[in-house]
């Protein structure tokens, strides 16, 4: 009879680790993180790219000074521009370097910690492939729904909801959409962009450190295995 207690008990004991294991992997994999920065611990391929008003015949400048553990870029804005702008891209590539298109519709948020001298107020664009409008190469083309946040000289934890973006006016005028047309897809991302506002400073040099830039999103199927 104790025999059979010591199986009863040793099948109890293995049935409690398996599920634990198995409820850590389903947890797991139902919240989701993909670091963005630093590049290092990214899944995705990407490079970064410097773009202000300058090709467009105005005077702002922008300079990324590290890329690789955080995203740290000095930029001044200049008032000669019709619409001013200075701005970091992080464009996705594949193994050859070529431009492509990335599915980020599994995530909902995207945070990161932030520092900006002088303080600023920023915007973050997450560039999508809007069907019957894009062409392939030309990002003018391309919906960029955004969200602003503002950062000062102390650093700050940024949450922002990828579910909740705003396509710019101009963009949807451009194109003749309806302005209450805000629906986008996020399956078919070819940038991110941290740029300037008509609020940054302008005539004076801005720093702008941004850490730990991760996606969030949530994976349902794994807790219904559960």
């Amino acid at each position: 009879m104790q025999e059979f207690y010591n199986k009863a008990l040793m099948g109890v004991l293995l049935l409690l680790a398996v599920s634990v294991v198995a409820s850590y992997l389903c947890l797991n994999r139902t919240y989701l993180h993909l670091p963005l920065v630093p590049a290092g611990k990214s899944d995705l391929l990407w490079r970064s790219e410097a773009t202000s008003d300058a090709n467009r015949g105005g005077l702002s400048s922008v300079k990324i000074n590290d890329d690789q553990f955080s995203l740290n870029f000095d930029f001044t804005i200049s008032k000669k521009a019709e619409y001013p702008f200075a701005s970091t891209e992080l464009m996705f590539i594949d193994n050859t370097g070529k431009s492509i298109l990335v599915d980020l519709s599994q995530y909902d948020s995207l945070s990161f910690s932030a520092k900006c001298l002088p303080a600023n107020t920023l915007t973050l664009f997450i560039h999508t492939f809007e069907e019957k409008v894009s062409v392939a190469g030309d990002f003018l083309t391309y919906r960029a729904p955004s969200a602003f946040f503002s950062c000062n000289e102390n650093w700050s934890s940024v949450e922002l909801d990828l579910t909740r973006l705003e396509t710019p006016q101009w963009w949807l005028n451009m194109f003749k959409i309806q302005l209450s047309n805000q629906a986008y897809s996020l399956n078919k991302v070819p940038k991110v962009t941290f740029g300037s506002t008509f609020q940054s400073p302008s005539e004076i040099a801005s720093s702008v450190q941004l850490n730990e830039i991760t996606f969030h999103g949530r994976d349902w199927r794994y807790l219904y295995l559960l």
